[in-house]
């Protein structure tokens, strides 16, 4: 196979595979405190405070007012149910003005009132959400990457024996490209803890096909699908990693599965014109 091609169906794949973050059996376990990132609203290059100021003032002056005169009201609330309840209006003010990232960085204040690991690991979730679908500048992913790594480091300390939380915090580590090892040897943790755990070897899988570990990869992509015999993501990446190897007609025998599984018509589509990449490559 052509390294084009592999490039080609790689990409394809990590589009899909995001999917397991939303939707997948996410598993971890707790995080040294003195590891926590520092609290800010700024990272490289971008400043929350500024892009905030920014949306704001392109809004329609009726829309904007109405979140001036929330945000007002947020100031003037005394407990903390009562700046739950504007907060919770605030988020739906946002929402639908499209202000995604906005809306998120009030959920965060939310879970710092109640400060309850699930609502911490939620939280964390909207903002790979945003980091994941949202087409925004390099500087506003990294800040909204970083956000989700604040949230998930809270949901394991507050719950230092749920592998969910682990998992999720490992993916926002590789999922950054100066910081990649830190996300393995936080998955292979878990993994050390539950060999057979389905998302740690999942991602562990999708990291050995970006390094070209392709063997590696299979072996723990053979895990998952031992385990959890219906797993798309696990097929798809296992047809990279075979095509990886050279074997095209594995790779697509794999591909053949995802389109058994999956009976959409546009997915089913999308899967034939990566076998016909393999066919041509």
């Amino acid at each position: 196979m052509t390294s084009a091609g592999k490039i080609g169906l790689l990409l394809a794949t990590i589009a899909i595979t995001v999917a397991i973050y939303f939707f997948g059996d996410f598993k971890g376990e707790g995080k040294e405190k003195d590891e926590t990132p520092t609290e800010t609203t700024t990272s490289e290059g971008f400043d929350y405070v500024l892009y905030k100021q920014t949306q704001l003032q392109s809004l329609e002056p009726v829309n904007r007012q109405k979140l001036e005169e929330l945000e007002a009201a947020l100031g003037n609330a005394t407990g903390d149910e009562e700046k739950i309840a504007v907060l919770n209006q605030l988020i739906a003010e946002c929402e639908s003005q499209k202000l995604e990232l906005i809306a998120t960085m009030y959920s965060k204040e939310i879970a710092k009132l109640k400060n309850e690991a699930k609502l911490w690991d939620v939280t964390g979730t909207y903002f790979m959400g945003l980091f994941y679908n949202l087409p925004e500048e390099p500087e506003v992913q990294q800040f909204e990457l970083e956000e989700a790594r604040r949230c998930f480091v809270e949901a394991t300390q507050l719950d230092t024996t749920n592998l969910d939380y682990q998992v999720r915090l490992g993916v926002t580590f590789m999922e950054d490209q100066t910081q990649t090892m830190q996300g393995v040897q936080l998955l292979l943790g878990v993994v050390e803890k539950d060999s057979n755990h389905v998302s740690a070897n999942l991602y562990l899988g999708r990291f050995g096909i970006i390094s070209g570990q392709f063997d590696k990869a299979i072996n723990r992509l053979n895990t998952v699908i031992s385990a959890d015999s219906a797993n798309i993501e696990a097929y798809i990446l296992m047809a990279d990693a075979q095509a990886g190897l050279g074997d095209t007609a594995k790779a697509i025998g794999y591909l053949e599965k995802v389109k058994a599984l999956v009976p959409d018509a546009q997915f089913q589509e999308n899967i034939d014109a990566y076998i016909e990449k393999l066919k041509n490559s």
